[in-house]
């Protein structure tokens, strides 16, 4: 048997696909956070969503610490306690705690390889330091067995695991394609009908973005949707959250968070948006539609991160209006 452990769509697209296409697993299961696991189960995979929360907990179960914690250390024994000789592939190194502490157990009996991407953000972050980042650390070592540090983005002040490499044997790769098979489930989507724009939202705020900004754009977008696009749009949320932001909640063409993107790539759009989603880069490969990003109409905090995704997205020809008229009249 073999074990991919993700937690995150680019992983599923860049990295998992691509793999799977290229080695010809015979006997895959793939464990993945609730919401990612739509994908694999059109393609007949075998899935493990743990119920735990793979974060451990979040600031609305914080007080479920505990009981999640054994909940976690259930499930390993519920689903791992006996895989011994198998190949381990893990797709990330930061967040999900739980399913790091997995990997970590199961690398004392296991191989495990570690796939990487091509663009390390790892500059980004810095050491999240306190008594907040010493107790996640030292819970995690003690109840989950996993070592970690506890890391921060230099924009925003959410603390996020990140595994120490060392603490583990591993192989680890550099495995970045964009060339995986996805399954086209947009003509099975009733929902699709007669829509030529896709609005792609994501989770903005742990990001650093002015929020001010993004209320602005999004209640201008949506007020011009609905006027001159009435019923010819949809808006999908990230696979993971399904945020969606201000007046675009009020909208009556939201379709289910938990499709992957690439899944509904074949449908004829006539445009895509997002605020500067990653997957705009595939929808400029694999689509003949206007992808526009409107990264250029919202302060970002992160600089760095910002030039460095506005250089990827003019390389893969994402439009990026700098004004509200700019972007007016590239949907009209």
């Amino acid at each position: 048997m073999t074990l991919f452990f993700i937690n995150a769509p680019t992983q599923i697209t860049h990295q998992a696909l691509p793999l799977i296409k290229e080695k010809n697993f015979k006997d895959l299961t793939v464990v993945v956070p609730k919401g990612l696991d739509t994908t694999f189960k059109q393609l007949g995979i075998k899935t493990i969503v743990p119920d735990v929360n793979p974060n451990l907990v979040t600031s609305k179960d914080k007080f479920q610490l505990f009981t999640n914690i054994k909940k976690a250390n259930e499930e390993y024994d519920k689903y791992f306690k006996d895989v011994k000789g198998e190949t381990i592939y893990l797709f990330f190194t930061s967040w999900a705690v739980v399913f790091l502490s997995y990997v970590s157990k199961l690398s004392k009996n296991n191989k495990v390889i570690l796939l990487r991407m091509k663009n390390d953000d790892k500059d980004i972050f810095r050491e999240y330091k306190g008594l907040v980042g010493w107790s996640m650390k030292n819970i995690a070592k003690k109840y989950l067995d996993v070592e970690t540090k506890i890391l921060c983005k230099h924009t925003a002040k959410t603390p996020a695991y990140e595994l120490v490499r060392e603490s583990i044997p591993m192989d680890i790769i550099v495995y970045d394609k964009f060339d995986g098979e996805f399954p086209d489930i947009s003509t099975n989507l009733e929902e699709l009908k007669g829509k030529k724009i896709l609005f792609l939202s994501s989770e903005l705020e742990s990001e650093g973005a002015d929020m001010k900004d993004i209320k602005e754009i999004t209640n201008y977008l949506y007020s011009f949707l609905e006027t001159y696009y009435t019923k010819s749009y949809v808006i999908k949320g990230h696979p993971r959250d399904g945020i969606v932001y201000f007046n675009m909640k009020k909208s009556k063409h939201i379709i289910p968070h938990t499709i992957l993107l690439e899944t509904l790539l074949s449908h004829d759009w006539k445009y895509i948006i997002s605020y500067y989603s990653e997957g705009l880069v595939s929808c400029s490969l694999r689509t003949d539609a206007k992808v526009i990003s409107l990264l250029n109409l919202w302060k970002w905090k992160d600089i760095k991160r910002k030039k460095g995704v506005i250089k990827r997205q003019k390389k893969a020809g994402i439009l990026m209006p700098e004004t509200k008229e700019e972007l007016r009249k590239l949907l009209v």
